[in-house]
């Protein structure tokens, strides 16, 4: 919150305005455990959404963009670094976001407003119907238009002060030059998978894949956690069918002697046993 003040995407509200009408988005900080030391501010934005129109649904299909995308010999994806932080709010609107917070305990509350785009809101997707949220994907035929691209790319987004980050391509020429001047801006283990569209992209080798963990938490064993649990893996494209089809149809087969009864056992072990068929016919 202190950054937001700093880069003054946060005011505070005048005395004078104080009564003017508004709205508060409640807050709260997330932290990811693969990098405890950086938060992240989430704001709800669910009263305001409810008088905001969200007008038609203008992004993409997943399935369409990844197909476009995988359409090139040469391909690479970037991200726009705080996207909707980066375009200013209407000053007749900028009350339709504000927020209660105070530095510390010792100190009081006191009313602020967000000056820039707040993500959650109903009419924030309309800001970035050209990406998939604010990730950008591009292909081309050959290394050299690729790298034209890319400087076209960041000269037009630098116009309007908007910084590129999080490179990776599947060949390393298009971003190895950045990592003299920005190395935290480019992903330069190739051989490890990058976070895409909530799919993992291996670039070196030029494919997708699949990091499918259970849970090693105990969990009630019942029909509904067994279901909840094959159905968490986010497969859009469906290149997981073969596994997960089969998966479903051995738990359909799967009768009350074999299904182990409600209760707390270790439903996340009995569902992905169900994954690994030892025989070609799922009801045997």
């Amino acid at each position: 919150m202190r950054e937001y003040i700093q880069l003054r995407r946060m005011e505070l509200v005048p005395a004078a305005q104080i009564n003017r009408p508004g709205a508060y988005l409640p807050h709260h900080g997330v932290f990811h455990a693969d990098n405890p030391n950086k938060i992240r501010v989430v704001f709800n934005g669910i009263s305001l959404n409810d008088t905001l129109l969200p007008g038609p649904k203008l992004q993409a299909d997943i399935t369409v963009v990844v197909s476009n995308w995988r359409h090139f010999k040469v391909t690479g994806t970037t991200n726009v670094e705080k996207l909707y932080r980066q375009i200013v709010v209407h000053r007749d609107d900028v009350d339709c976001q504000r927020v209660l917070w105070r530095a510390d305990l010792s100190k009081d509350v006191r009313e602020y407003r967000c000056t820039t785009v707040t993500y959650g809101t109903a009419a924030a997707h309309v800001l970035s119907h050209q990406l998939y949220v604010d990730n950008i994907f591009f292909g081309v035929d050959s290394v050299k238009e690729a790298i034209s691209a890319r400087n076209q790319l960041i000269s037009l987004l630098a116009m309007a002060e908007t910084k590129l980050a999080k490179w990776a391509a599947n060949n390393s020429s298009i971003i190895q030059d950045f990592v003299a001047f920005s190395p935290e801006s480019v992903t330069m283990k190739m051989d490890k998978a990058v976070s895409t569209l909530g799919l993992k992209w291996t670039s070196a080798q030029d494919y997708f894949t699949f990091h499918l963990a259970p849970r090693t938490e105990p969990l009630a064993v019942t029909r509904r956690s067994i279901l909840s649990e094959l159905s968490s893996t986010f497969n859009p494209m469906g290149w997981l069918a073969p596994v997960l089809v089969s998966a479903k149809l051995r738990y359909k087969c799967t009768n009350k002697e074999t299904t182990p009864a409600p209760g707390h056992g270790f439903a996340p072990k009995f569902v992905w046993g169900l994954l690994v068929p030892d025989t070609e016919d799922p009801c045997a």
